[in-house]
């Protein structure tokens, strides 16, 4: 029996249309198409990147282990996933994340330690204290120094340690003016001023800038307050007039009580509902980065229980003092995770951040009848 020959112009277009083929393939391969069996189709698909704090933890999809951060998990067919970040001596994270077509989900997940360690800041005693505006030092007040007054506390350089951290002096008690004895502790919003309130002598407003100058005394510090609140306002007012929102929104993102994050494009705000307190971010971001939202009612809890909230420096997470449990929340209300139980040892409810985001700063008594001091409790 004879072989039959195919007609070499039919072979041609056979070859050409194989390669056309194959090419088309590859293109739409490149460009993220992938077959989807269940519903037999070609879809685009997306992309994941993760990242941790700290870095090379596993990283599950599904329940199922995919890769480590950091890293970018390509070809993944569009809808929801939950994901799962876990790392020895850390606590689990957990989300549900949405990827989308032709887009890079970028998501971080900040880890906390299983085992937070707790490290003095001061050994002197503190009575009252303030985190600055740029979150890189602290004014406290102590009487049990060589030099009692007020003191600034450097958090910059990397290093948050009793041992390694050189206090700066700003005001000595004397006869006359124990500043130690100061109430409270106010920063201007440039950290240029630092005002204190005494408890029966009115308040004092130190000129940080030239610190050999004598402190104003003020019976009232409403003028002052007004004034930085202005500088405050009028700053923030340029940032909002770029924003598409709503007049009754800006109004609050004004208000004294609101907090706006450490990169400014965010603010948190609560609503109160008689008995319970709602705590709600608005992003102002732009363009969003995808799967995030303009606005979040992050969480509800009964106002009682709400001591503090304190943004982390990332600017999507924040620390939350619920009762004397002080826990870690991302802006969309996921991640609640418990850093440290105070169980009574807290002396006041001011919490704030180390700039790195490694430690959070408590004002805390751990033993009987002992002073309080500022302590670190690091997350990991």
């Amino acid at each position: 029996m004879k072989a039959m020959k195919l007609n070499p112009l039919l072979t041609l277009a056979l070859t050409i249309l194989i390669l056309i083929g194959a090419t088309t393939a590859t293109l739409l391969y490149a460009e993220g198409w992938r077959f989807n069996a269940k519903t037999k189709t070609i879809q685009k698909t997306g992309m994941l990147a993760i990242r941790s704090v700290p870095e090379a933890a596993k990283v599950y999809l599904n329940s199922k282990i995919t890769t480590a951060t950091n890293d970018t998990i390509q070809s993944l067919t569009p809808g929801t996933y939950d994901v799962k970040v876990e790392k020895g001596g850390f606590e689990p994270w957990e989300k549900q994340i949405e990827i989308y077509p032709e887009l890079v989900t970028d998501i971080t997940a900040i880890l906390v330690s299983q085992s937070p360690r707790i490290e003095p800041l001061t050994n002197t005693g503190v009575s009252a204290f303030a985190m600055s505006g740029s979150l890189d030092k602290i004014a406290y007040t102590t009487k049990g120094a060589e030099k009692p007054g007020i003191w600034i506390l450097p958090l910059s350089g990397g290093t948050l340690n009793l041992f390694k951290t050189n206090p700066n002096l700003v005001a000595e008690d004397t006869k006359d003016k124990t500043y130690s004895s100061a109430e409270n502790i106010w920063w201007a919003p440039d950290d240029s001023e630092l005002l204190i309130q005494m408890n029966q002598q009115g308040y004092y407003l130190f000129d940080l800038q030239n610190q050999g100058k004598e402190p104003q005394e003020l019976t009232d510090p409403s003028t002052v307050l007004d004034r930085w609140q202005k500088d405050l306002s009028k700053r923030r007012t340029a940032l909002l007039e770029k924003q598409n929102i709503s007049e009754e929104l800006k109004a609050i993102a004004l208000l004294p009580s609101t907090l706006w994050s450490p990169d400014d494009k965010k603010f948190m705000y609560l609503k109160n509902y008689g008995d319970v307190v709602e705590i709600n971010v608005h992003n102002m971001e732009n363009p969003l980065p995808v799967g995030e939202k303009k606005d979040y009612v992050t969480y509800r809890l009964n106002k009682d229980s709400l001591k503090s909230v304190a943004w982390y420096p990332d600017s999507y997470n924040f620390f939350i003092l619920e009762n004397q449990n002080l826990e870690l929340m991302r802006v969309d209300g996921s991640n609640k995770t418990e850093i440290f139980s105070a169980n009574g040892n807290l002396a006041s409810n001011q919490i704030c951040s180390s700039p790195w985001g490694d430690k959070v700063i408590i004002l805390a008594s751990f033993k009987q009848n002992a002073l309080p001091d500022l302590y670190a409790v690091g997350i990991r």
